[in-house]
């Protein structure tokens, strides 16, 4: 993909392509590329659009890595669906509807609203079934506990309370891990004030 990479920016270095204008950025955005997907970013108009096209093709023709227009979709923001159909028929792919979910993250949706976020806490809640305290580390606990703006910890927290399940039936607490043990000895010393650990495990 970095061979399409330099393409896409000679083409903008050219004026052949216009990247889409994001408010904060110093440059406009173009595209995002991860492993072989990628979203091309640019001005709605259809010279920018056909131009995107023979970039493309360029890219197959050099490389023999063909991207398949028609699997791919093409959103507008702001636009007509009219528009984004008729676009759509200028460079052969389907047109598509905001919102959208790209590598299951859902893009064009307002995602300061906690519906939002839904789709995305079930499925972090569905590969953390098998979400056991015991796999962490005494380090890992500590840090669970005491440092309140990991990322990690806070989405253990929605999903599983306060406490991350550390009160339930696997409660590291009672000897269900080895570094149990260490966990009460720390809860003691807690209660009589002797460790300044912030929350209680």
């Amino acid at each position: 993909m970095e061979g399409l990479q330099v393409g896409i920016q000679d083409a903008i270095g050219e004026g052949m392509f216009k990247g889409a204008h994001i408010d904060g950025l110093l440059s406009n955005l173009s595209h995002l590329f991860y492993a072989d997907d990628m979203i091309i970013l640019g001005d709605w108009n259809k010279a920018n659009m056909i131009n995107m096209v023979a970039i493309l093709q360029c890219f197959y023709l050099v490389s023999g890595l063909k991207i398949s227009l028609e699997k791919t979709n093409i959103f507008g923001i702001g636009v007509k669906w009219d528009e984004v159909v008729e676009y759509s028929k200028v460079v052969r792919c389907k047109p598509g509807k905001l919102p959208f979910t790209y590598l299951g993250l859902t893009v064009g949706q307002k995602m300061n609203t906690v519906n939002a976020w839904k789709p995305i806490l079930e499925k972090i809640k569905r590969k953390m079934s098998a979400w056991k305290v015991s796999t962490l580390s005494i380090g890992g606990i500590w840090r669970f506990f005491t440092c309140n703006d990991l990322l990690w910890a806070k989405v253990i927290k929605a999903i599983y309370g306060v406490k991350g399940g550390f009160e339930l039936g696997t409660n590291i607490t009672r000897g269900y891990a080895p570094c149990a043990k260490i966990v009460t000895s720390c809860n003691r010393l807690k209660e009589k004030d002797i460790v300044p650990v912030r929350t209680k495990f």
